[in-house]
């Protein structure tokens, strides 16, 4: 829970202001993530969330879950970044927003995987009728395969949709 309240600090600036002095939020922030790697996935976060009309803690709990907020990560099945992207839904996303892909290598880009990330929750959202649970599970599973299992009157896989929630919860608390 400290690393997840620390990752809540350090993208939300009015909390950090709130709750720990200026040096001690630096060196706190610093044990998870490079300053200039925080404010930019803050400014990424509240741009995206914005423009797709996305909660921005429900995102971050996203975040938090797929990545631990490392931009850098790569999965065992090959997501990428933040939101953890698989490369051929980024160059659909890609395709949709009119943005040139070039490589999956563009979805290290923090800006660019959180906005993808938070469109394609915009996306799964809107299919889902604003529910969260198969909205959010879909992300994991796949929207097709959830919505297959709606079809036939299949429970949706709620565990990984349960554990983002959850995380979405302890935020909204904060």
């Amino acid at each position: 829970m400290e690393a997840f309240l620390l990752f809540l600090l350090l993208t939300d600036p009015t909390l950090a202001k709130q709750n720990l002095a200026h040096e001690q939020f630096r060196k706190e922030v610093a044990t998870i993530l490079p300053v200039n790697e925080a404010n930019e996935i803050a400014d990424a976060l509240q741009d995206s969330c914005l423009e797709f009309g996305v909660e921005p803690k429900l995102m971050l709990a996203l975040i938090y879950v797929e990545s631990s907020g490392n931009p850098k990560a790569i999965s065992k099945v090959g997501a990428i970044g933040l939101t953890q992207i698989m490369p051929a839904t980024g160059e659909q996303i890609a395709e949709e927003l009119g943005v040139p892909w070039t490589s999956r290598e563009m979805l290290f880009d923090i800006k660019l995987n959180i906005r993808f990330g938070t469109y394609y929750m915009r996306k799964l959202l809107d299919r889902f009728d604003g529910e969260h649970i198969p909205a959010v599970a879909s992300y994991n599973w796949g929207p097709t395969s959830i919505a297959r299992r709606m079809r036939k009157g299949q429970a949706v896989p709620t565990g990984y949709a349960s554990k983002v929630l959850r995380t979405r919860e302890r935020a909204l608390r904060l």
